[in-house]
């Protein structure tokens, strides 16, 4: 009844995009959440986060507690859906710790929903991939992992007729790790096959970008004297 009234309401439609699913309108809801709570938001209107509190706990279907000052949000969420073995709610919880940059415990939500998921996710180990990526500027290792994971991606998505724009995902990802590890003719490689499944522009530009450093290293390993 709550949602109905909502989608009815044009102060919220600019929130939701018309999107009322579970998944899309919990995973906002934890967002603000816990930016406010973390501190990431200085101030709220109250009316808009007790708004999105109820959208959260409507999506959920049950009430949700007041967090305390300090208090460890991320276990706090978790040990409050321990028993909700849902994929979309794992997924949508699992987006909520990435966009406050919790990629450790958004990674742990993400292989929670692939244990319930019937069927395949491409863009769900994207996801997983993607929050490793990122944990690669604390321990270089993890551009491996990511990439594994990124090919796993790839796999599901060519043997499943995947969502092309999935795919093309999974490829710029793999090439990123290569990227990231200074290794640019692997990472043009792999940005040129990711190209070639689905068009983007900006990746074709980066992908120019990376082909003059990789002549002006060849030019430099010819000649050892220049630069």
């Amino acid at each position: 009844m709550f949602i109905k009234k909502l989608s009815n309401d044009e102060r919220t439609k600019k929130y939701f995009k018309n999107d009322f699913s579970q998944g899309f309108t919990l995973s906002k809801g934890l967002k603000l959440l816990f930016d406010v709570k973390a501190c990431r938001i200085n101030s709220v209107d109250h009316k808009d986060y007790q708004m999105w509190r109820d959208i959260t706990e409507v999506s959920l279907g049950c009430k949700i507690p007041e967090f305390k000052r300090g208090q460890k949000i991320a276990k706090e969420i978790d040990r409050l859906f321990t028993m909700r073995n849902n994929a979309n709610i794992e997924k949508a919880i699992g987006n909520a710790f990435f966009h406050a940059k919790n990629y450790k415990y958004a990674i742990k939500k993400y292989e929670d929903a692939t244990e319930h998921w019937n069927g395949t996710d491409v863009a769900l180990y994207n996801n997983i991939a993607f929050c490793y990526f990122k944990l690669g500027e604390e321990d270089v290792n993890n551009f491996e992992i990511s990439r594994t994971k990124s090919l796993k991606a790839l796999v599901m998505g060519q043997q499943h007729g995947g969502d092309p724009k999935d795919i093309s995902k999974a490829m710029a990802r793999i090439g990123m790790c290569y990227e990231s590890e200074k290794d640019v003719e692997k990472a043009i490689e792999w940005f040129e096959k990711s190209v070639d499944e689905y068009a983007d522009k900006l990746l074709s530009m980066r992908i120019s970008k990376l082909q003059k450093t990789l002549d002006i290293q060849n030019i430099q390993l010819r000649n050892p004297c220049m630069g």
